[in-house]
């Protein structure tokens, strides 16, 4: 298969000087058994939050807070005299803040009456059903958006239904009117017999 001949050493002085490998073997033993003496001992102290534990309960627990929240820090700060705030009257306002006038922020108010009902989330109505189209069923769109709707159909009115239109309309009763003067039927009260003329004697 593979040729086996050996290469034969150096014989020039640059050669690295050959290290034994039982030494080798006896460095990598050494770290093998460092390493493993450190896993036994690290399992004997404990995981990093038993050493913390450990740790907390032998200070007491004000050390692991800030002084600023101690009551000893408010004591001190409100130690002094506070003195009431008197009538506005009796403030000594430098003239600088005296002159300044502070005018409110631009507001722009919006057109018509502010709404007081909220604004309701998407799929929200008022009776809690879900709409759906007329033409169609589906929800989602109504009957002016529907892409199912088919053009409006009207039919056009022929010379005999116009002429049976007017025959319906002509064969309804027309009220009898009467004058409001004399009560009889045929005339109205501009019409009257009994109206004066203008200008004439009755």
């Amino acid at each position: 298969m593979f040729g086996t001949s050996a290469i034969p050493p150096s014989t020039s002085d640059d050669s690295e000087p050959e290290v034994d490998n039982s030494e080798k073997k006896s460095n990598e033993g050494g770290l093998a058994t460092s390493l493993l003496s450190e896993k036994v001992l690290a399992k004997q102290q404990g995981s990093w939050r038993d050493r913390a534990r450990k740790g907390f309960a032998k200070k007491p627990f004000g050390d692991f807070c800030g002084d600023c929240y101690k009551t000893t820090s408010w004591v001190e700060a409100y130690s002094g005299n506070i003195f009431p705030v008197g009538h506005p009257s009796e403030w000594t306002i430098p003239e600088g803040v005296r002159s300044m006038v502070v005018y409110p922020p631009p507001f722009r108010a919006q057109a018509g009456r502010p709404k007081k009902k909220r604004y309701k989330s998407a799929g929200e109505h008022k009776n809690g059903n879900t709409r759906h189209c007329t033409i169609c069923g589906k929800s989602g769109h109504n009957r002016q958006n529907c892409r199912n709707a088919q053009p409006c159909q009207i039919p056009v009115p022929s010379a005999t239904s116009a002429t049976s239109a007017t025959t319906a309309t002509s064969k309804r009763p027309r009220r009898p009117y009467r004058c409001r003067k004399c009560g009889e039927e045929g005339h109205n009260s501009q019409k009257c017999p009994l109206t004066p003329e203008v200008g004439g004697t009755t």
